[in-house]
């Protein structure tokens, strides 16, 4: 029985509230990130120079130190069930090449760096 789009529609939406408080408090933490604390928390820190940036830069680099441990890639090597004769391994090599120059040229490292930081 195919769903309707009123259907579709109202589970999409129920999905999206079953996930808003993580969502808020993302974006809380992303507007921390940004500098934006008063944003965030209006009454928590004295008025002064150093208010914002230096709680938004140690709230970023605790994200980035945690997101480069999260993110280095797993080692990509291809082998054959039989590894017995000369060509096998050969082809195994060939496959393992290609496999590490798309690795390289998708740009990868980048995207799983990204990731992990969101």
């Amino acid at each position: 029985m195919p769903l309707s789009m009123d259907d579709i529609t109202n589970s999409y939406q129920r999905y999206r509230r079953s996930f808003d408080d993580r969502d808020q408090r993302m974006n809380q933490v992303l507007q921390v990130r940004q500098g934006k604390m008063r944003d965030v928390y209006p009454d928590l820190f004295p008025d002064g120079p150093f208010e914002n940036p230096i709680v938004a830069n140690m709230v970023d680099i605790a994200a980035r130190d945690i997101a480069e441990v999260i993110a280095p890639l797993p080692s990509f090597s291809c082998t054959s069930t039989s590894m017995a004769s000369e060509e096998k391994r050969k082809k195994a090599d060939k496959r393992g090449e290609i496999v590490n120059g798309i690795v390289n040229f998708s740009d990868l490292q980048t995207q799983m760096f990204n990731a992990a930081d969101r």
